[in-house]
């Protein structure tokens, strides 16, 4: 196939897929995302609300960029984000990918009973992983 030009920048050639650009001598970067939290052993997702207690992940995960976690709680409407969000703390191994993490969610003393979701995040990856809050 040919390659077209994009309306807003003629100047800049676009291809149909990949391997045309690739074949085209056109620099590609193309990243494949990928994500997985587990629980550390021992530790359950079930967390006593009014003392509130640290949960232990390790994650993996494929693609640049950060791991973030995003704190979430099940509404009638569906999960909405908590503001302010709960402390978590990621640190990423040091190497290639795939790459691992650990990493520490801290659910606040007198947390509502309730269910809750940590979305970790990488890139276009997201990973849910629902906690009870009783």
């Amino acid at each position: 196939a040919d390659l077209c030009s994009a309306p807003e920048n003629p100047s800049y050639p676009l291809a149909d897929s990949v391997s045309e650009a690739a074949a085209a001598g056109l620099v590609v970067n193309v990243y494949e995302y990928a994500l997985k939290a587990e629980l550390s052993d021992g530790q359950s997702r079930v967390v006593n609300g009014e003392a509130g207690g640290e949960l232990r992940f390790q994650v993996t995960g494929r693609g640049p960029g950060e791991i973030t976690v995003d704190s979430q709680r099940k509404t009638a409407d569906g999960y909405v984000s908590l503001a302010p969000q709960w402390e978590a703390r990621v640190t990423a191994a040091a190497g290639d990918d795939p790459r691992s993490a650990a990493a520490a969610v801290t659910v606040p003393a007198g947390t509502a009973p309730g269910t809750y979701r940590l979305v970790f995040q990488l890139g276009d990856a997201q990973f849910p992983y629902n906690i009870l809050v009783e």
